[in-house]
C-alpha cells in the first residue's frame, strides 16, 4: 500500500456471522453486525475520501464520480450530498480498491447471500453536510441491477452516525415484497425515488458504534432524512453479488446511480 495508507488490517481473524445474525438478516432484510472494522481503518478510508474530494489524492475522473451527488436543477436536493463514486473495476484508487476487497466484509456477504463467493460491483462514499436539506429518498437498489442473483449491502459509518446527523434508515421487512415503480426524485434528479407512501414509525434507524457495519437486502428499502445535527455523517456503501457480478456493474453504470 503505502507508508501513509496501510490498507485492512490483515491480523484481524474471520468473521463467523451468528445463526441468529443470519435468522435476523433473514426475516427483517438487514442486520448490524459489531466489531467488523477498526478504528483505524475507518480513518483511513475517511481521510482517503477526503482527499479525493478536496484534490490532495487526484483520481482520474473518467473512474471516479466525485463532488455533488446529482446534477439536477435547483429543485433537486440530491445537489446536497457530496459522493465519492467508483465507475470502473478494479478500482483505480489503491487506497479505495484495498478496502473494496476487504476479506472480512467479502465473508460476511457471502455468509449473508449463503454464496460460496461475493464480488463487489459498487463502492460510493456518501457525505452530509450538517444543517442542509440533503434527504436520500426511499429506494431499493434492486431497481438498478435487476438480477436474480443474491445481492447485499454493506453501509459502513466512518465517523459517528444518530437519528440527527441523517445516519440510514431501513424498513424491517420489505425485502420480501416486489420490487416497486421508481422515478427520479423531483423531476430530473440523478436520486430515484419509489413510489410509494412511507411513513416514518415503519422506518427504522441504523445508529450502532464506530466499528459496526450494517448489511441489508437487495429489496429492502432504505433511505435517510436530512442531517440537522451538528456532525457531518460520512459513510460508505459498498454492495456486493452472489452471481454474475460484472453484469451487476454494467447495470449500475447505465443508471448512474445515486444513492
Amino acid at each position: 500500500m503505502s507508508a501513509e495508507f496501510l490498507g485492512p488490517d490483515p491480523d484481524q481473524p474471520k468473521y463467523q456471522v451468528s445463526a441468529q445474525s443470519l435468522a435476523h438478516f433473514e426475516e427483517h432484510g438487514f442486520v448490524i453486525l459489531h466489531d467488523v472494522l477498526t478504528q483505524r481503518e475507518l480513518a483511513e478510508m475517511a481521510r482517503r475520501i477526503d482527499g479525493i474530494l478536496d484534490g490532495t489524492y487526484p483520481v482520474d475522473r473518467s473512474a471516479f464520480k466525485v463532488g455533488n451527488a446529482s446534477s439536477g436543477g435547483k429543485d433537486d436536493k440530491g445537489r446536497l450530498t457530496q459522493q465519492v463514486m467508483a465507475t470502473q473495476y478494479p478500482i483505480l484508487d489503491p487506497v479505495m480498491r484495498a478496502y473494496s476487497e476487504h476479506p472480512r466484509l467479502e465473508s460476511i456477504a457471502s455468509q449473508l447471500m449463503r454464496s460460496d463467493h461475493a464480488g463487489i460491483f459498487q463502492q460510493q462514499a456518501l457525505i452530509k453536510r450538517p444543517g442542509e436539506e440533503n434527504p436520500t429518498p426511499w429506494h431499493q437498489d434492486d431497481f438498478y441491477f435487476e438480477t436474480n442473483d443474491p445481492a447485499v449491502t454493506a453501509w459502513i459509518p466512518l465517523e459517528p452516525v444518530s437519528e440527527r446527523n441523517g445516519t440510514l434508515r431501513v424498513v424491517p421487512g420489505s425485502h420480501r415484497n416486489a420490487v416497486h415503480r421508481h422515478q427520479a426524485a423531483a423531476g430530473n434528479s440523478e436520486f430515484k425515488v419509489a413510489q410509494l407512501d412511507i411513513p416514518q414509525e415503519q422506518t427504522f434507524a441504523i445508529v450502532m458504534p464506530l466499528g459496526g457495519v450494517s448489511f441489508h437486502h437487495k429489496r429492502t428499502l432504505h433511505g435517510s432524512l436530512p442531517n440537522i445535527g451538528d456532525t457531518r455523517r460520512i459513510a460508505l456503501a459498498q454492495h456486493y453479488g452472489g452471481g454474475d457480478v460484472e453484469f451487476m456493474r454494467s447495470k449500475w453504470k447505465q443508471h448512474k446511480r445515486a444513492g
